[in-house]
């Protein structure tokens, strides 16, 4: 990041579109990551942006990632069923439809919760 983009974006008034904030959060976290391990941040964004491949391809085909001691990530088929609409109360009728599930491994929520 420029000195002139980072002044803007810690100084100005004016709400920040969520995409550029976005945006800008991503590339901190490949420079944040890259300097931790030790590789360039376009080295960084090109790992990360194959693991979001990865997943999302192997989710979307119905099978799932398994990332030892971090989570595993799937998707779950929810199944149809009658709800109620909150306004008039008439039964509706809601589709079935898969989600994505993600489970956390041992390791990781013995982390949080130290």
């Amino acid at each position: 990041m420029r000195w002139f983009e980072s002044n803007w974006l810690r100084h100005s008034t004016h709400k920040k579109s969520s995409r550029r904030r976005n945006y800008y959060e991503q590339r901190r976290t490949y420079c944040k990551d890259g300097r931790e391990n030790g590789l360039l941040k376009g080295h960084a964004r090109n790992v990360l942006t194959a693991f979001e491949d990865t997943v999302l391809k192997e989710v979307k085909a119905g099978g799932s990632v398994d990332l030892m001691k971090l989570a595993s990530f799937s998707s779950k088929v929810r199944p149809a069923r009658t709800g109620r609409n909150p306004i008039t109360g008439e039964p509706v009728e809601i589709p079935e439809k898969r989600v994505p599930a993600i489970k956390a491994h041992k390791p990781l929520k013995e982390a949080c919760n130290l």
